[in-house]
């Protein structure tokens, strides 16, 4: 059986200095460098006076006699299982059956927890896949079909096929951006949030629908159409080019928010006629 790791043990000042205090440096050494063997190995120390000097590091006839002293007064001669007789210390075997104790209900903790979660997810991996078995099956009941599937429909009835997003050509719509309004600056670096908002703005374009039911791009092409319509309309503002001397003008980064994306569709920065 592997031993476990040396756990952490607590030092208590007060009661450290009233057993030790009348120690001097040679016997308070020894004892000092003893105790943190016992706590590192968690066993008792040996019985052998060879090997006790050995880990004690006494060698002279006066550390010796230090060492006998500090094993008498602190130590207690116990006889382990196997018939084998050591030096015990109480007060350390109670503080590594403590510490040894937290070690295991943490872990005992964490893996109650990992449990937990493992569940957790299995379950929310069934639920989704039943709502996707679902949504499938209310598909095929409406008529409805993923790509791929594409049977003949009985009858001549019409199947509707349920698309994907066709993915944002990002590159493309900067070039569109810097052709319209080339007095703004174009980004030299399109990561992070200012590409997620491209991409979001995008899979609008690509999915809204206007007031007769038609949407407004289906491909790739008809959607730069719609981002060069855009760009457009938002070069046509003086307010967001700066051309009245209102604003310094805008950038690609805030055309792409959400909210403002909105204003310029809605017609809010349009020129004012002049009276």
């Amino acid at each position: 059986m592997t031993k476990p790791a040396a756990p952490y043990v607590a030092l208590y000042p007060t009661d450290f200095l009233a057993d030790i205090g009348h120690l001097g440096n040679t016997e308070l050494g020894i004892y000092f460098r003893l105790l943190l063997i016992y706590y590192r190995d968690q066993r008792p120390l040996p019985f052998d006076t060879d090997r006790l000097r050995r880990l004690a590091m006494t060698f002279s006839p006066e550390e010796a006699k230090s060492l006998e002293q500090v094993m008498v007064e602190f130590f207690e001669l116990a006889t382990e299982p196997d018939g084998s007789r050591c030096w015990r210390h109480r007060r350390a075997d109670q503080e590594i059956e403590r510490a040894n104790s937290r070690i295991t209900n943490k872990r005992d903790a964490a893996a109650k927890a990992r449990a937990v979660l493992a569940e957790r997810k299995t379950l929310m991996t069934s639920a989704l896949a039943k709502d996707q078995l679902d949504g499938l099956l209310d598909g095929m009941a409406g008529g409805q079909l993923p790509l791929g599937d594409d049977p003949q429909p009985p009858n001549n009835a019409k199947v509707r096929k349920v698309r994907t997003v066709p993915t944002c050509p990002q590159q493309q719509l900067i070039e569109l951006y810097a052709k319209h309004l080339p007095m703004m600056p174009v980004p030299r670096k399109w990561d992070g949030t200012r590409a997620k908002n491209m991409r979001d703005r995008w899979a609008w374009v690509l999915t809204a629908t206007r007031e007769d039911g038609t949407r407004y791009a289906t491909t790739t092409e008809e959607g730069l159409a719609q981002f060069d319509k855009f760009f457009r309309i938002a070069a046509a503002s003086d307010f967001l080019t700066g051309r009245d001397g209102q604003w310094p003008a805008c950038d690609l980064e805030w055309l792409m928010k959400d909210a403002n994306f909105t204003k310029v569709i809605e017609g809010k920065y349009r020129n004012k006629e002049k009276a």
